[in-house]
């Protein structure tokens, strides 16, 4: 693929020295393994793409959770309970923010965890297979939705400010 990417202009010659690669590692893959090409087909359309997949959705999401939290901390210290406009656009901002760069983030690692696995830096067409790419607005949204209910739930928790022992003296005398 990457002698075909540098030397074929034309997607025609490219697709032909695909299929023809194709044609000779399926070709091994008979003979090696005693498999017929009807079966390395059928096994190549059951590919799960978006199997669940430890090493390439832990890393991300941890650094987001860990990114969202000191986030959420931030704009919960920075704007008290009665500025509600700024700590709701602030919050709009870095949701927006953190999602994006999050979902960036998430196609690079799996790219680089591919690329790892495979052996080769040369991804070629298998990188429009890669990540979220089928779901990246719904990670997109899942991450905004989540920054805003740990902001939400980081307010509610927010401990209340105790009134002074003087000031209750001050209420039980009236």
């Amino acid at each position: 693929m990457r002698y075909a990417d540098a030397h074929f202009d034309s997607k025609s010659a490219h697709s032909r020295t695909r299929s023809d690669c194709e044609a000779k590692l399926f070709d091994v893959i008979t003979q090696s393994h005693g498999v017929t090409l009807g079966a390395i087909a059928q096994a190549r359309q059951q590919l799960d793409r978006n199997a669940w997949d430890a090493v390439v959705h832990l890393p991300p999401a941890a650094l987001y959770v860990a990114a969202a939290v000191h986030l959420a901390r931030r704009t919960r210290r920075r704007f008290p309970r009665d500025e509600k406009t700024a700590a709701g656009l602030a919050t709009l901002f870095a949701s927006v923010g953190i999602g994006i760069v999050f979902l960036v983030l998430g196609h690079l690692w799996h790219g680089t965890v591919e690329m790892i696995r495979l052996g080769n830096t040369h991804m070629s067409y298998r990188a429009e297979r890669l990540g979220w790419r089928e779901h990246s607005g719904e990670v997109f949204a899942l991450a905004v939705l989540l920054f805003w209910c740990g902001v939400l739930i980081s307010y509610g928790l927010r401990p209340r400010v105790r009134a002074s022992a003087a000031e209750v003296d001050s209420e039980s005398c009236r």
